[in-house]
């Protein structure tokens, strides 16, 4: 892979787009679904979702993905570590991304990353953390990390007594990250009871996140088992988040359909999009009758990448509003196909506000030869116009050019 330097790292936190996989990718024409297409499949499928959630600024989906792909200790765990600790910094964890920084270097001493991870770590030591801790209490969250190698039951009893002392909340949240890292059967009913609230109800929403980053059979079933249980909506979205963490459509798939709770079922459709669940989210599509339902689908089939199915929606949906909304999707995409498939639905389409919709499309993707082609060949001189006024405003060479030879 290509490795990024420091300015790149910065440079990531300026980019704001949308939660789908463009990004770097932008240039090249997309398979649809393809960044997405196995997010179950080992750690390549959390390495490219922790990017696409670098990329869109969500840097605790980020950490979490990040932290999932390094714990799998696979080809990319270094880098995965590098971003991990990247993505605390920019949640202004100095703390935690200075001891994910420790443990990479005793780990990975001979990685390509340690030029980079000591970069980020003379940055993070030259300037206060928004959760900045004591000195002592940077000692103790690197005494918690040295745990991580030990998986004796002493050291579960040490977390145990540490998680039930009077600690910065911070510091309880590090010993929790490490007790979930152990494989003792005791580490793992203390992580189950918390996220049960049956002990330390103020790290609940954490182990639940911890349990997704864990992400096997019996974690995803404790999981379905706590949001069936659960009333209180901001953790069931804890657990909804935990399921994308674990790349588990299933579950995520049953409350889209079902859940009694519309913010629920709204959620759940966002987390499909983010997984790349394409076939679920089509499936949904073709049974649901509920148009504002529907919208959020498309907006999942957004996110997921899937201009196919967009361009499907876009030529053959009969409710006017719902294509007004496919045809704005494929115009926010950065897919080369979707440039395509809307050049075919202006040729084909005879409704005036619907061609409108479509040379929005064009200027949002800052498509000047697409609006060039109308300007020159449009009869109607309404669409015409639009298409000339839109070239005015775009910073465009060939718009610039093309509009110049007007005036000759």
């Amino acid at each position: 892979m290509k490795k990024l330097n420091v300015f790149a790292t910065l440079t990531l936190a300026v980019l704001t787009a949308p939660a789908v996989p463009v990004g770097a990718m932008a240039a090249m024409e997309m398979e649809s679904n393809a960044a997405f297409a196995d997010a179950s499949a080992a750690v390549d499928s959390d390495y490219q979702a922790g990017q696409v959630a670098l990329d869109a600024g969500r840097w605790e989906d980020a950490a979490a993905r990040f932290a999932a792909a390094a714990a799998k200790k696979g080809p990319e765990a270094d880098a995965a570590t590098y971003w991990q600790a990247y993505a605390e910094k920019r949640q202004g964890h100095k703390s935690e991304a200075l001891a994910i920084l420790a443990t990479m270097q005793e780990r990975y001493p001979k990685s390509a990353w340690l030029d980079d991870a000591r970069a980020l770590e003379v940055e993070l030591r030259g300037g206060a953390g928004q959760d900045e801790l004591s000195g002592d209490d940077e000692l103790k969250v690197y005494a918690l990390n040295s745990l991580m190698a030990n998986d004796s039951p002493r050291a579960v009893e040490l977390l145990r007594q540490f998680l039930a002392g009077n600690h910065p909340r911070k510091l309880q949240e590090q010993a929790l990250f490490v007790l979930s890292q152990s494989e003792d059967p005791a580490a793992r009913q203390l992580l189950v009871e918390i996220a049960q609230g049956q002990k330390q109800p103020e790290l609940r929403e954490k182990a639940i996140e911890m349990l997704g980053i864990a992400g096997g059979p019996e974690d995803v079933e404790l999981l379905n088992k706590l949001y069936a249980s659960l009333e209180d909506r901001r953790l069931k979205e804890k657990v909804l988040d935990s399921f994308l963490v674990a790349g588990e459509t299933g579950p995520v798939l049953a409350v889209a359909k079902g859940d009694k709770d519309p913010q629920m079922r709204v959620k759940a459709l966002q987390i499909l999009g983010a997984m790349g669940a394409s076939d679920e989210l089509r499936q949904l599509y073709r049974t649901e009758t509920d148009r504002e339902v529907k919208r959020r689908i498309l907006e999942g089939l957004f996110v997921a990448g899937d201009v196919e199915t967009l361009a499907t929606v876009a030529k053959t949906e009969t409710d006017r509003e719902l294509r007004r909304k496919a045809i704005e999707s494929l115009g926010v995409s950065g897919s080369g196909r979707a440039g395509e498939v809307l050049k075919e639905i202006y040729k084909r389409e005879t409704d005036v506000d619907m061609k409108e919709a479509v040379l929005n499309a064009f200027f949002v993707q800052d498509n000047a030869k697409a609006l060039i082609e109308v300007a020159k060949e449009e009869k109607d001189p309404q669409l015409r116009r639009a298409a000339l006024q839109k070239l005015s405003i775009m910073s465009s060479p060939e718009a610039l050019d093309f509009l110049l030879k007007q005036l000759q």
